[in-house]
């Protein structure tokens, strides 16, 4: 399988409820690489690096969201790979 990496922005109850940090351990279980950070515009910025079959798992799972969470839209647009990238982290 070839690695994909994804740039996503997500649309919706996203901020103040805990979706960093679900994206975060979601990422881990998915084997997933990357990053998330809040937008001032009330959106979440996500990048995702993985085999494309985690990564449609992964977002899969975003979309359902938890708890609070509820996701309107995500645009997930391809970017380059970035080599050696090991973690998923939450940016501030």
């Amino acid at each position: 399988m070839a690695m994909k990496r994804y740039h996503v922005i997500v649309s919706g109850q996203v901020q103040g409820v805990g979706f960093r940090y679900f994206a975060m351990y979601t990422a881990k279980d998915c084997r997933i690489t990357g990053s998330v950070r809040n937008m001032s515009n009330g959106m979440v910025d996500m990048y995702v690096q993985g085999e494309e079959r985690d990564i449609d798992q992964y977002l899969d799972l975003i979309k359902e969201g938890i708890g609070f969470i509820r996701v309107d839209d995500m645009r997930v647009k391809p970017v380059p790979i970035v080599e050696g990238e090991q973690e998923f982290i939450c940016l501030y």
